[in-house]
Order: C-alpha cells, then sequence, then structure tokens
C-alpha cells in the first residue's frame, strides 16, 4: 500500500491529538513534532491499520520520520543509520 503526505499528516495528527499547520516526510517524529512513547504507539497502531502490516517493536523506533516509514513499507528495507 502507498501511503502519501497526507495520509502521514493525518496518523500523525491522530497520535498527537492536535491538527498540524505544517508536515515535512523528512521531520523527525519525536525531536521536531515531539511526538511521546503513548503517541508513537498510537501512530503505529494507525500505521498497521492502514497498510495491514506489522512494525515489530524492534523495529519501530529506528522509524522516526515519514520518509522512513515509507521506505520501510514501500522495500522492506530500514533507513540507514
Amino acid at each position: 500500500m502507498m501511503l502519501q503526505a497526507a495520509d502521514f499528516k493525518e496518523m500523525l495528527e491522530i497520535a498527537l491529538d492536535c491538527e498540524l499547520d505544517v508536515f515535512d516526510m523528512n521531520l523527525n517524529f519525536y525531536t521536531d513534532y515531539e511526538l511521546d512513547s503513548m503517541g508513537a504507539v498510537v501512530l503505529f497502531v494507525e500505521l498497521q491499520r492502514r497498510t495491514g502490516l506489522e512494525f515489530p517493536e524492534e523495529i519501530a523506533p529506528l522509524l522516526q520520520s515519514g520518509a522512513a516509514v515509507e521506505k520501510y513499507v514501500t522495500s522492506g528495507r530500514l533507513p540507514e543509520a
């Protein structure tokens, strides 16, 4: 399943429980948008629901931006460190 930037923005807004004026696929969910651990759970549950893919506990923390998630979903590859 291909996710668009608007999809990521919507999911992040659900996880943050607020509307975002600006969204960039390359910004970090945690440092740029101040997503906390509970929000991360909500975000990845929503990602699983929309894509049908599982995001293992050890992989989810490595996916820190929309671009990183998109790469993982489309190629199965984790972002470079």
